[in-house]
């Protein structure tokens, strides 16, 4: 029986990529709200516009937070694995189509020969391969 099975998002979300811990964060259920972008501690404060104002304000928050440099945020699919009821999951895979996701899924955790699969990982391995060349 597999512990951790794939999921990908149903659609493309915020993600905040931590370049200094090599870490990937979904915006979706914390406090950063901000647009794609690159931000980084040298970012001067800009002098017009209420907006920009608090974009800049927002990114101090972020990096004072995580105690970090410089981040990203982008817009993609995002696909993990996760153990169903439990806390356990893999890092965020991260792409812009559902094939990009699945491939990444696929070369990563289910690169072994089939006859060393229980069954639900082979349905697991099956269920990413048909995303594989699907247009979104």
């Amino acid at each position: 029986m597999a512990f951790m099975t794939p999921t990908i998002t149903s659609s493309k979300e915020y993600f905040m990529i931590n370049h200094d811990a090599c870490e990937i964060v979904e915006c979706k259920y914390t406090t950063i709200n901000l647009p794609m972008g690159e931000y980084t501690i040298d970012d001067e404060e800009p002098l017009v516009g209420r907006e920009e104002h608090r974009v800049w304000e927002e990114s101090r928050r972020i990096l004072k937070e995580y105690s970090i440099d410089s981040f990203t945020i982008v817009w993609q699919y995002g696909g993990q694995l996760e153990a169903c009821g439990y806390l356990d999951q893999t890092d965020w895979y991260l792409g812009d189509t559902l094939s990009e996701v699945a491939e990444q899924l696929l070369e990563s955790f289910y690169d072994q020969e089939d006859q060393y699969m229980d069954e639900e990982e082979k349905a697991d391995k099956a269920w990413l391969e048909s995303l594989l060349d699907k247009q979104d």
